[in-house]
């Protein structure tokens, strides 16, 4: 009987009665394979591929690790086959303004952004981001900050606005006050100058008669 060969990294499996005397060749190759799946890595050259779909060999996809570089002619789409399973770090190191993708056969694809490094997860039928929580909490949090910033910015507002309100408020009173005052001849409430109070000036009450006084001096009667 043939040997069979497992689904997602293609390790063989002799069958009974195989590789009599030999099993030394399979065992040792399955080693390798299984060394390979584990640690190994595939460097793929895109430098002027076209814009497309491309299938991805086992030779390639068989390493856990996927490192692409070039500047590449158009956006990519790499493509695992449909039914095989596994989980890949892929670093897109490519240049140029294309994108570049990881898909599955029949499945849809992630992209993978330009200088970083992702871990893909695929079940054999559909591919995706191995790690969504980082994403997730990275955008809680950027939530909750915009959240507590828009409140302390509503606050101080408020709070700027109501004093500001207030002072001007009660400034227009206070010119309305001294305007009402000298119109209807309350001088002392317009906050003009305290006359009592200046050099050479006397207010006394009408005393009748000519007041006395040094030169210079200015009464003024009640």
């Amino acid at each position: 009987m043939p040997s069979t060969f497992t689904t997602n990294k293609n390790i063989e499996k002799p069958a009974a009665g195989s590789y009599d005397n030999a099993w030394a060749t399979p065992v040792n190759a399955d080693w390798d394979d299984i060394d390979n799946a584990f640690g190994g890595h595939t460097s793929i050259v895109v430098t002027g591929v076209a814009a497309g779909s491309y299938a991805l060999a086992l030779a390639q996809y068989q390493p856990p690790n996927l490192v692409f570089s070039g500047t590449p002619g158009g956006n990519l789409v790499y493509v695992l086959p449909a039914g095989v399973g596994g989980i890949w770090t892929v670093l897109n190191n490519t240049g140029g303004s294309f994108t570049l993708q990881i898909g599955v056969s029949g499945g849809g694809a992630v992209a993978v952004l330009q200088g970083l490094r992702s871990l893909i997860v695929s079940d054999g039928t559909s591919v995706g981001l191995a790690d969504t929580s980082a994403a997730a909490q990275a955008q809680a949090n950027a939530q909750a900050f915009a959240t507590s910033a828009d409140a302390t910015v509503t606050t101080n507002a408020n709070a700027f606005a109501s004093s500001a309100a207030s002072a001007a408020q009660a400034a227009a009173i206070a010119t309305a006050a001294n305007a009402s005052n000298l119109s209807s001849g309350t001088v002392p409430n317009a906050r003009l100058p305290n006359i009592g109070s200046m050099p050479g000036i006397t207010i006394q009450a009408d005393p009748g008669g000519t007041p006395s006084g040094s030169p210079g001096q200015m009464f003024f009667f009640y």
